[in-house]
């Protein structure tokens, strides 16, 4: 019978052995010359099956068995900078199925990436999509397309430039961006992911807070069936799809689109016009639907306000993303308001100006029609308050954008009560026409004649 105090002494030396064995295989790799050549050998194994131009400067394995590979650069076809990263991590398999082909992961964590994505003179395919066809699996008679998969995908401290060559300005930059992705799904030149949280900073759109989805993406469309976006202090929620004539990842081309948002919260102070006469935390609700194409595009929206306030209306806006082309009209734009309302959304000096008068107008109830562009408007609409009726029909124009706006307003009053209205003791209600006429030259509008 085999003695059991000789077992325990040979289970704790077999144990003791291991655990040696493997204390100096980790020593060993903790060495800076090994993680160098360690890194130099996936280096060489990479470009060669590959043909691409990376270079890694460290790479190791720590005791959960996680390959760490460190100070990654990739260069894309023009032999400038496409990916940067500090340090990869995933696991022994992984880097296995990596150098197979096989793109199949469980986990990636990058910390420290540096992307770019650019678009170059007379080229049809970003830099990102050159480098992914030489991961191309080109080995069998018929090439396989290329797949990538990860069932999580972590990002951490990381930034993007986007860039068209072939546009003037087009060069945007995102930074401090930490992304945690779940379901990666890239296979036959289709995308698929479901965001579970973004947070960054943007050159165009300011601080992304929070950005949660589901994305579909190809050349020819891109829809998520729910987004939630908070944008500074905005609140961004909906569903859509967008069509594309070219669906080149560094400069999407849109053919048509539909987008529906519900539930939104805008923050009025955040639009630069409106900011100087605007309370700090005045906001909007807001349900928005848009669908179209870039060039003749439907918004339909309700937005509102405290004290039951409310705009709402339907706008066809053609050539919208050409400020000096576009034109806008509507046949059914409202507006209402009161005394209470202003109040809680103008700043106390701007409100002080209005009160005299809003105070005794009670609801006002607007129905109006517009059409208008870069250097002209016509602007027709009905104001209903408990003083009675106005309708002004007022046009605006001016030859150049350097020049003040002319305006001519045409003014029906309908048993209006201007005694109330101006606090006056004696009751003054009529019924009357009104002709306009001034300039508006830096938000400062000046009267050059009036009759009726």
């Amino acid at each position: 019978m085999f003695p059991i105090n000789k077992f325990k002494k040979i289970a704790i030396l077999s144990v003791s052995i291991l655990i040696l064995l493997g204390g100096l295989f980790f020593f060993i790799l903790s060495l800076e010359s090994v993680q160098t050549q360690f890194a130099q050998q996936i280096t060489q194994n990479v470009n060669n099956r590959f043909d691409t131009d990376i270079s890694i400067q460290k790479a190791s394995i720590n005791l959960k068995g996680e390959v760490l590979i460190r100070d990654i650069l990739i260069q894309d076809h023009h032999q400038d900078s496409l990916l940067f990263v500090q340090e990869l991590k995933t696991s022994l398999n992984g880097l296995d199925r990596f150098l197979n082909r096989n793109y199949d992961f469980k986990s990636i964590g990058l910390d420290g990436v540096q992307f770019f994505l650019t678009q170059y003179p007379n080229e049809t395919q970003s830099s990102l999509e050159y480098f992914f066809d030489k991961l191309k699996d080109t080995t069998g008679l018929k090439p396989k397309a290329f797949s990538f998969k990860s069932e999580i995908l972590d990002l951490n401290n990381a930034s993007v430039v986007i860039e068209d060559m072939n546009i003037l300005n087009s060069r945007s930059s995102f930074w401090d961006i930490d992304l945690a992705l779940e379901a990666f799904n890239f296979e036959k030149e289709i995308m698929s992911v479901n965001i579970q949280s973004l947070n960054g900073i943007s050159d165009l759109y300011g601080t992304i807070n929070s950005f949660k989805a589901d994305i579909r993406y190809s050349s020819e469309s891109l829809s998520s069936k729910s987004f939630a976006l908070k944008l500074n202090k905005n609140e961004v929620n909906g569903s859509g799809l967008v069509t594309f004539h070219s669906g080149n990842l560094a400069n999407l081309n849109p053919a048509e689109f539909f987008i529906q948002l519900d539930e939104n919260i805008i923050q009025l102070n955040d639009i630069a016009f409106l900011k100087p006469y605007l309370k700090t935390q005045s906001m909007l609700k807001a349900d928005v639907v848009a669908k179209g194409s870039p060039q003749d595009f439907e918004l339909s929206f309700k937005l509102k306000g405290a004290y039951r306030s409310l705009i709402e209306g339907t706008m066809q806006v053609v050539n919208g993303f050409q400020k000096d082309k576009i034109r806008i009209n509507s046949n059914a734009f409202s507006i209402k308001t009161s005394d209470k309302a202003l109040d809680a959304l103008l700043l106390k000096e701007t409100y002080e100006q209005l009160k005299p008068y809003t105070t005794n107008t009670g609801d006002l109830i607007m129905d109006s029609e517009f059409t208008g562009g870069k250097n002209n408007w016509n602007i027709i609409a009905n104001v209903k308050t408990q003083l009675g009726t106005l309708s002004p029909n007022v046009k605006l124009m001016r030859e150049r954008i350097d020049q003040p706006w002319e305006y001519a307003v045409a003014l029906d009053v309908d048993s209006f009560d201007f005694g109330t209205l101006l606090n006056q003791k004696k009751p003054i209600k009529g019924t009357a026409s009104l002709s306009i006429n001034g300039i508006i030259d830096k938000s400062k509008a000046t009267l050059m004649d009036s009759k009726g």
